[in-house]
């Protein structure tokens, strides 16, 4: 007889869309790179940073991976455990890069009478002539 038992979709999948805060750093073997996202949701809030790792793409890591690249990054969560060189055990969860796409900016027409910085999330104020 089997038994039947109530589970959570297998989905784990995270995307996040902002600029490469640093510098990506790579492995000394060059296979792996790290790098953090960092998204301004504007206002008072505080800006979020998602660090990631991104192990070695069979075509290589693309170009664009350089500071202040706007990117959206499609990732998957996974946790990882280590014991310190101290003998202490640490856990976190790990972003863990699929791919991750050059962004591009999009344009939004404010009224005449907005204000100089936008409020909406993440937004790039822009003056363009009509």
């Amino acid at each position: 007889m089997s038994k039947i038992i109530k589970v959570l979709p297998n989905v784990n999948n995270m995307d996040f869309c902002g600029r490469i805060f640093y510098e990506p750093s790579f492995s000394p073997n060059g296979n792996v790179c790290r790098f953090s996202v960092i998204r301004n949701f504007g206002g008072n809030k505080a800006p979020v940073i998602v660090d990631y790792v991104f192990y070695k793409p069979k075509n290589g890591f693309p170009e664009f991976l350089k500071k202040g690249s706007p990117v959206i990054v499609h990732s998957y969560v996974t946790p990882q455990k280590w014991v310190d060189k101290d003998g202490v055990e640490h856990e976190q969860v790990t972003k863990v890069v699929k791919s991750v796409e050059l962004a591009q900016l999009v344009e939004k027409r404010l009224k005449d009478n907005a204000p100089d910085v936008p409020e909406n999330a993440g937004e790039e104020a822009i003056e363009a002539e009509e």
